[in-house]
């Protein structure tokens, strides 16, 4: 990858800190997001009917019953 260098204030670069944990770094494999061909993504509503509208709760860690 070219970085191009921007003039202006601030570093031409931003790497990590020596403490930092984790340090990543761009590389190119050979793989673009032209590649995937990604197919759109259909919403489906159902509707449901309800048969309360108060939930139970049998757990004894919890102070009350119904919510």
């Amino acid at each position: 990858m070219n970085k191009v260098a921007l003039r202006g204030r601030g570093a031409r670069t931003n790497d990590t800190s020596r403490f930092e944990t984790f340090r990543s770094e761009a590389f190119e494999d050979g793989w673009t997001e032209a590649d995937e061909a990604a197919r759109p993504l259909t919403t489906t509503i159902q509707p449901m009917k309800s048969k309360t509208i108060i939930a139970r709760n049998d757990s004894p860690d919890i102070s009350f019953s119904r919510s």
